[in-house]
């Protein structure tokens, strides 16, 4: 959800709030599982049923990756210098119940998934 925001922003709001959030459910649910916090497969379940609603699931090219990682940064989860992102452990279920339902990832993590 954060990274989609950063999106939106980007495109300066010429993609549908829906799309751009899709787009950030589905790097977000790869950068879950590349932290080992999202079982196995979400990522691509998470993909496929957004794909199933006809939504995009890809970073838009003419995007660079540090340019929506700069974006994350204001964002209503990023405090201290550090971004927190909304990650999934598995299809129906958020990790983060101990902090907010947020985890906080550094700049490096993202920049990995956006790439």
């Amino acid at each position: 959800h954060t990274i989609g925001h950063a999106v939106e922003a980007l495109s300066g709001y010429a993609l549908l709030h829906g799309e751009a959030i899709s787009i950030g459910m589905a790097l977000e649910a790869d950068l879950a599982e590349r932290l080992g916090v999202a079982e196995s497969g979400t990522a691509a379940r998470v993909r496929q049923a957004l794909r199933a609603a006809g939504l995009p699931v890809a970073r838009p090219p003419e995007m660079p990756a540090e340019r929506i990682v700069e974006a994350t940064k204001s964002d209503k989860k990023a405090r201290r210098g550090v971004t927190e992102y909304s990650l999934p452990r598995r299809i129906g279920a958020m990790a983060g119940e101990s902090s907010g339902w947020s985890v906080r990832v550094e700049d490096a993590s993202v920049r990995d998934v956006l790439s």
